[in-house]
């Protein structure tokens, strides 16, 4: 699978989460958080180990910066929300928050980013970095990310 639909996969499965989290009470939604909490931190995890670079190589250094900034934001929010107790009416506030700042994010690379790294990058090479990707995310999902 090449870099772009493995990271597009991952906002859609980000995306239904949120949905899920809405509709669930008590225990099921704080595993869907905890779920939620993990996704992105791995998703980011792979873009900032393996995607920037190879995006910030071919000149995109400015959204590459501001992505990393927007990744900061969410990580601040994710930390705020495995703090809270599932009963904490403040929950729902918190994931709310997170879904407003991921989906501005994801607007973002998907409309900017990444056709302008597809447009720049040879398909061979994309072949090589989508394998990359999913071998690191292997191996962050079986690493506890979030202590």
């Amino acid at each position: 699978m090449g870099p772009i639909d493995l990271l597009k996969r991952q906002h859609r499965e980000v995306e239904e989460l949120f949905e899920q989290i809405r509709q669930a009470e008590g225990g099921a939604r704080a595993r869907l958080c905890a779920k939620l909490a993990e996704d992105l931190t791995v998703h980011a995890n792979l873009e900032e180990q393996i995607f920037y670079p190879e995006a910030a190589a071919r000149g995109l250094e400015t959204q590459v910066e501001r992505s990393v900034h927007e990744h900061s934001e969410v990580k601040e929010q994710i930390s705020l929300l495995l703090d809270l107790k599932h009963s904490d009416p403040r929950l729902l506030e918190t994931v709310a928050r997170i879904e407003f700042l991921v989906k501005k994010h994801v607007e973002e690379e998907e409309r900017q980013m990444f056709p302008q790294f597809e447009a720049r990058e040879a398909p061979e090479r994309m072949q090589t970095i989508g394998e990359a990707l999913e071998r690191t995310e292997g191996d962050l999902r079986a690493q506890d990310l979030l202590v």
